[in-house]
């Protein structure tokens, strides 16, 4: 019993990370003020796009519309925070996929 206690808070500290992080409202919405601090900060620019964009005019909808692109099968939450994780352990993601799109 208590290992499956364990599991059920090791797996709600692992969905509520992203948005406690980021103080922000879903995982979806932490995923974007991740991508844009991880894209644009140090670039030419790069800190008034971080500005406008992770202010949260869109609050996770665009991260949430891409996440069900990709992933359709899965729910945009749960995407969004595999998303999220991915960008934490490997930063320059979001720099290549800028990089790629422009």
């Amino acid at each position: 019993m208590k290992l499956i206690i364990l599991i059920a808070l090791v797996i709600a500290a692992a969905y509520f990370y992203p948005q406690i992080n980021e103080d922000s409202d879903s995982p979806c919405a932490a995923l974007e003020k991740r991508f844009v601090r991880d894209a644009f900060t140090g670039s030419d620019g790069g800190d008034l796009w971080a500005a406008l964009l992770s202010s949260g005019v869109t609050n996770g909808a665009i991260a949430a519309s891409m996440v069900k692109s990709t992933s359709p099968n899965l729910p945009a939450a749960l995407g969004c925070m595999r998303s999220y994780y991915e960008l934490m352990f490997n930063p320059e993601l979001a720099r290549d996929v800028m990089k790629v799109k422009q």
